[in-house]
């Protein structure tokens, strides 16, 4: 047990007759000596969202983040922190930190006073926010770390939530839910420890990740769509919980599948995959242009049976940017490009390095996705999707400074050099890239065209003469 757990369980055990009388409130025995600071940075320690920030951040970029009940900014601090990039630049464009008591902004003012684009709110999610002066589907991050249960209706509250984000948005939240229930012990002496008493929760107010699910699906949301745990079972005290709030695109129920042959194997997993997903899909071939309509949906596959842009093109192809095996397929995202800029037709793109059930649940994302936003700009919308090991990527651009890409000895990528990982282990043999330092004086530049490996060589790789490693004194090749 963490040492921060066994003090607070101790201190009211200790304690538990004076509390009991009234010779002791909560807040006196439990604020002492930081003890409830230690256990809010205790809990939170457990978890890591540094990485699911930044995916947030490069989807939606320029993204408003909402904080609910930020206290001290113990998860503020990790929020800005992942959002923050090397090159200076941030992932967000406003984050508004609340919590019901204005008496924490202060302190959270000073504390942040580097970050841009913060503001600081008053805000009971508990009660109706559009009454608060927050705006309806403003924000497309909202966060909350061990808020929403403390509330008298999970339901309510969740409404609330709800009519702050925007559709599409995401609701990250982490929420107490132990198997081993230390935390009532603690905590359990605070009278807003048993808010949920209405709501069935009367033993504590936290809840299982299933009833999570429950209450997101009643409310609007997409449900959990990621739930991750602390620890492992039994051992775990939160969990990290993610949701959607459900978009209502005006999509239409048909949707004409282009491809060679309606007999593929490929064809008919989209089509399966679609029609479970409410789609009425028609099959339509490439010799059967009578059957296309101008003005319906279309999706098109048989970019997949071949490289039909090499002589004619396509929309649904394989993997050319993230890696690429088949540089004819580069074509069909060249003539989209083309199709976009010169035409103006809105044609997006999905470029896959493989076709398993990963791929259709990617195919049916990216076409939602793209559909669902016809009504934004231009310039707001995605149109290049890669599914590549079992994700969907979008592309971005990031500023980098000029000065740390340009020095006098700067690193070429056509320059290598024989080095190996682990001295002795010759399975760890590898090319790495090496600088490459400007002629001087007398020097001349060679390039090197054959070079030999002797039995030295393999001395040295098996650390023989220590571990400072340099394999490779022989070369042949041409002065410049």
């Amino acid at each position: 047990m963490e040492t921060w757990k066994y003090d607070l369980l101790l201190r009211v055990f200790r304690n538990i007759i004076p509390f009991l009388t009234g010779k002791i409130s909560s807040i006196e025995l439990l604020y002492a000596d930081d003890g409830l600071k230690d256990l809010y940075s205790g809990i939170q320690q457990t978890f890591d969202c540094s990485s699911l920030f930044p995916t947030l951040g490069y989807t939606a970029p320029g993204m408003k983040v909402l904080e609910i009940g930020s206290g001290t900014g113990g998860f503020t601090e990790h929020g800005l922190k992942s959002l923050s990039c090397s090159s200076g630049t941030y992932l967000y464009s406003k984050y508004t930190y609340t919590d019901i008591s204005p008496g924490f902004f202060p302190a959270a003012q000073e504390r942040f006073r580097d970050f841009p684009n913060l503001e600081f709110l008053p805000l009971d999610i508990s009660q109706d926010p559009l009454s608060q002066g927050f705006a309806a589907d403003e924000y497309d991050v909202i966060t909350a770390s061990n808020v929403l249960h403390a509330t008298p209706s999970l339901s309510e509250t969740l409404r609330n939530v709800y009519k702050l984000l925007k559709p599409g948005g995401k609701l990250l939240i982490v929420e107490l839910c132990p198997v081993m229930r230390y935390i009532n012990y603690v905590m359990g002496t605070f009278p807003g420890w048993w808010v949920g008493e209405n709501d069935n929760r009367a033993q504590e107010p936290y809840v299982t990740p299933e009833r999570w699910d429950r209450e997101l699906r009643n409310t609007g949301f997409t449900g959990t769509d990621i739930v991750v745990y602390d620890q492992d079972r039994p051992f775990y005290s939160s969990a990290i919980i993610t949701a959607t709030k459900m978009q209502q695109p005006n999509i239409a129920p048909e949707i004409k599948v282009l491809c060679l042959g309606k007999e593929g194997n490929m064809v008919q997993r989209v089509k399966d995959r679609f029609s479970r997903a409410g789609y009425t899909i028609q099959l339509s071939e490439l010799n059967q242009t009578e059957h296309v309509p101008s003005k319906k949906p279309i999706i098109s596959l048989i970019d997949i049976e071949d490289a039909f842009f090499d002589d004619m093109d396509l929309w649904v192809t394989r993997t050319v940017q993230m890696s690429c095996s088949d540089p004819r397929y580069a074509l069909g995202l060249g003539i989209a490009r083309t199709v976009r800029n010169e035409l103006g037709i809105d044609l997006a793109t999905l470029e896959a390095d493989t076709f398993d059930d990963g791929f259709l649940e990617a195919l049916l994302l990216v076409y939602t996705k793209t559909l669902a936003a016809k009504d934004h700009t231009k310039e707001a919308r995605e149109f290049e999707f890669a599914y590549q090991d079992g994700k969907t990527h979008i592309s971005r651009y990031h500023p980098s400074d000029a000065s740390e890409c340009h020095s006098e000895n700067r690193r070429s990528k056509d320059i290598r050099k024989l080095s190996i990982g682990v001295p002795g282990d010759l399975s760890t043999l590898h090319w790495a890239s090496d600088w490459r330092k400007e002629p001087q004086g007398a020097d001349v530049l060679v390039d090197i065209h054959y070079s030999a490996l002797n039995f030295k060589d393999v001395l040295e790789a098996l650390g023989t003469f220590g571990e400072n490693v340099e394999v490779g004194f022989e070369a042949s090749g041409i002065i410049r």
